[in-house]
């Protein structure tokens, strides 16, 4: 909708091993290897390269709308920066894993089980509100 790359999006989702590289070494004083940072570069090298390589012009697909130009502006703009910030729930995810487990104060095994209802949790959730918008059909249940 945005006349972006469709790869870009997800790729953005790559720079949360930038994120998480930034905040262990200051918060961890965890060290970089310069294989790490090679590595790192190379991502956002990547990154860049999606990014600014146009998406292509496709035929009109019947039942398509058309947006004007401060629409499809203001849809890029909100995808990138959901792109962007999604990795950070991430980075804080791995942040506080790494704290509490530092300071002895969760078991793995009830972290791990703890983490799982929460996913299925916030994934039910999610579920429960798409079969309240949408009509329920069987075959695409099963077939997901």
């Amino acid at each position: 909708m945005a006349d972006i790359n469709q790869g870009c999006i997800p790729s953005l989702f790559a720079i949360t091993g930038i994120y998480i590289a930034i905040v262990f070494y200051i918060s961890f004083k965890e060290s970089l290897s310069i294989a790490k940072m090679v590595g790192l570069v190379l991502l956002i090298a990547c990154v860049i390269v999606i990014a600014l390589d146009k998406k292509e012009n496709e035929a009109a697909v019947e039942g398509e709308v058309d947006l004007t130009e401060s629409e499809k502006k203001m849809y890029g703009i909100l995808s990138i920066t959901l792109a962007i910030m999604a990795p950070l729930a991430f980075t804080f995810r791995a942040y506080f894993t790494r704290r509490t487990f530092n300071l002895k104060a969760y078991k793995p095994k009830d972290f791990g089980v703890d983490a799982n209802l929460t996913l299925y949790g916030c994934l039910a959730l999610y579920y429960i509100v798409f079969l309240a918008t949408h009509e329920f059909v069987l075959s695409e249940f099963i077939e997901g």
